[in-house]
């Protein structure tokens, strides 16, 4: 997925300002919050810094395992609480075009705002374990490798392309790609409040 972070006087608030506190495990389905061993790689492709909106995260943070959300500002998904995050010591992931940013899956991590008056671009890929699911059905899942050849059916570009198109088909109608329940443990073990 690209993402494009707007310019500060950008009339689209919502990408040009913060991204809220979230795990990318959150937004997979209830199957895959639990049974899929999720990497982002965040690639950038314009220079990320402090000022055009770079992400920050908490060193550690992962180790307290998927954490309640809940639908935020704008209906973004969001770590319930995450307010609390804000006075704990933050890495800031800048980044050069070239680097990777390696996200695990109960990574907490957000966006400040761009303060720039430039684009920041950058895509991201979702990568898991071989024979799980990928979590976010409808969209594509293929292999990329693996020791059985007969595995790799996504050759070349054009199919990839296909799969996409084929998933767009599937997602125009609903107006959305997908949209499962955001983790909300029924005690509030998995609260940020009572995990800090």
């Amino acid at each position: 997925m690209r993402r494009f972070k707007l310019p500060k006087k950008s009339i689209f608030d919502g990408l040009s300002g913060r991204t809220p506190w979230h795990q990318d495990a959150a937004v997979l389905s209830t199957k895959g919050q639990k049974n899929t061993e999720l990497l982002t790689v965040w690639i950038p492709f314009t220079k990320t810094t402090k000022k055009n909106g770079c992400m920050i995260t908490i060193p550690g943070i992962n180790k307290l395992g998927l954490l309640n959300h809940h639908s935020g500002y704008k209906g973004q998904v969001e770590i319930k609480n995450s307010d609390l995050l804000n006075s704990k010591k933050v890495v800031y992931l800048e980044a050069d075009v070239g680097d990777v940013v390696l996200l695990h899956r109960h990574s907490a991590h957000c966006s400040i705002p761009n303060k720039s008056n430039s684009f920041r671009i950058s895509a991201d890929l979702r990568y898991n374990k071989a024979g799980q699911t990928s979590g976010r059905e409808p969209l594509p899942s293929f292999y990329v490798k693996s020791k059985n050849k007969k595995n790799i059916t996504v050759l070349n570009f054009k199919q990839w392309l296909a799969l996409w198109e084929k998933a767009k088909e599937k997602c125009i109608p609903r107006k959305y790609a997908f949209k499962y329940p955001l983790p909300t443990y029924k005690n509030s073990k998995r609260d940020l409040s009572k995990l800090l």
